[in-house]
């Protein structure tokens, strides 16, 4: 049996849409929301395998989010998030869509968006009103987000030890939360960019810049990412190591890229190196971070803008506005479907809605402003974080003037054979063009994704022997 949960769409007309529903619906609807938030209490009281935190008189799940449903039902208590594939399921069909018959509550757009501005981010706000093309299907909260138990074990047993300098974090050995109860918008985002991953993630995707509403290129990608606690020898310092090789441009094809993340909070937080097979030379790059342009984008991102955000935190303020319950991009399973051709997916302004899942979720909110005498293409950075799997799903960026530029939209899915939230898709959109770039997609790979739990830090060296095996690994899929 699946595990599932979530508001009704009659729920959702007592959010949106108040003053339409009958009295008798009414009395209905409060005794469902009553209902809840009861059941919330009283999975708060039974214990679990892995303790729960309180802080004023909230009752905090596993991962450090708020259990409980909020006050009119629309976003659900969290009931463990979804653990098990759908009945029937196995990996070569790729990540099926585990609610087929959800269908959409209401459609944002153009005409309908001054309903619901007041749950919707200013960037979001802005790509529905700047064109019709543009429209959230908003569905009903589910919030499948959950990673293993030893996962959030971990976490509980080093919160204690972990604490922050400057912008450093200290005391933390393999916690991916490192801050159940975070206090400061360092602290979120530390959330974000240590957050579990599955240990070892291998999987192609593709990147397409989009200008004029034609794909402009495409660029192929396979990587194999390690967090640093999956490796046989972990490092003192590590995040997070990758391999990846380009397959696809001809102009890129057949260059590797290695990268070990670290914890450091300074302008040498990343060590990266690129091999080229034509060039036989591996190089290191002395300064690959913040707002270098990197290969296959078309200028649209930046190189701290892959996984929504990564790198050193040391150039900006970082400030926390607080939690706020918004639309966001969320269970994106639709765009898992091997089934679907690329030019059926991808709009004039952004993948079209019909691939698209929205749904009202609570997020931290976090700006960063770039600090006096620092460098970066962005001045300000406003970011939106899921209080169950601390992924960034909304990222608003502005120019020197102030003005609102670019919109980052990052849609989650569970990986629920293996407990993993993670990304199907990320976007990021310029507003003053309505150029487009959409990365994450693997409908056009014939591979399989696969998550394991251990690797070897050798391979993830910058070696002769660890490229040869790389291609070794290539050469059998």
């Amino acid at each position: 049996m699946l595990k599932l949960h979530g508001s009704s769409a009659s729920q959702e007309r007592v959010l949106f849409r108040g003053s339409h529903y009958s009295e008798a619906f009414a009395r209905q609807a409060t005794s469902l929301v009553a209902a809840v938030m009861m059941m919330a209490l009283m999975l708060a009281s039974v214990p679990t395998s892995a303790a729960e935190d309180v802080t004023d008189e909230v009752a905090l799940t596993v991962s450090g989010a708020e259990r409980q449903a909020n006050k009119d039902g629309s976003i659900p208590a969290w009931d463990g998030g979804l653990q098990q594939p759908p009945r029937g399921w196995s990996p070569d069909r790729g990540y099926v869509d585990p609610f087929p018959t959800d269908r959409p509550l209401f459609v944002i757009d153009s005409k309908n968006i001054g309903d619901h501005r007041a749950k919707l981010s200013p960037g979001l706000q802005a790509l529905v009103s700047g064109s019709g093309d543009v429209r959230l299907p908003v569905y009903q909260s589910r919030r499948t987000a959950a990673i293993p138990t030893w996962v959030t074990d971990v976490a509980k047993k080093e919160a204690a030890n972990i604490s922050l300098s400057g912008e450093t974090i200290l005391g933390r050995n393999q916690s991916t939360i490192p801050f159940l109860t975070p206090k400061s918008g360092v602290e979120v985002m530390w959330n974000h960019r240590l957050r579990y991953r599955g240990g070892v993630d291998e999987h192609d995707e593709f990147w397409y810049p989009v200008r004029g509403g034609k794909i402009h290129s495409k660029v192929g990608f396979r990587q194999r990412v390690a967090e640093n606690s999956a490796l046989d020898t972990p490092t003192p310092n590590g995040i997070a190591f990758v391999r990846g090789r380009f397959f696809t441009p001809p102009t890129l094809a057949h260059t590797e890229v290695i990268i070990h993340e670290t914890l450091e909070a300074s302008e040498d937080s990343r060590n990266w190196w690129v091999l080229n097979d034509a060039q036989k030379r591996l190089r290191r790059l002395s300064a690959a971070g913040y707002d270098d342009i990197p290969q296959g984008v078309e200028d649209l991102r930046t190189r701290d803008q892959s996984d929504a955000f990564n790198g050193s935190f040391n150039r900006y303020d970082w400030k926390l506005v607080g939690k706020k319950e918004l639309i966001v991009p969320y269970n994106i399973f639709k765009l898992s479907d091997k089934r679907l051709a690329i030019e059926h997916v991808l709009g004039a302004r952004s993948i079209k809605p019909d691939f698209m899942r929205y749904e009202l979720h609570r997020v931290w909110v976090v700006e960063a402003t770039l600090k006096p005498g620092m460098r970066h293409l962005y001045p300000k950075r406003t970011f939106y974080v899921d209080e169950d799997s601390w992924s960034v799903l909304l990222e608003d960026i502005y120019d020197s003037r102030g003005e609102l530029w670019r919109v980052a939209v990052h849609g989650l899915t569970q990986f629920y054979d293996v407990q993993v939230p993670a990304y199907r898709v990320n976007i990021w959109h310029d507003l003053t063009n309505g150029a487009y770039l959409v990365a994450g997609l693997d409908i056009e790979s014939k591979t399989v994704r696969k998550f394991a739990t251990k690797a070897s830090l050798a391979d993830f060296l910058p070696t002769p022997a660890a490229a040869k095996n790389t291609k070794n690994k290539e050469g059998a899929k």
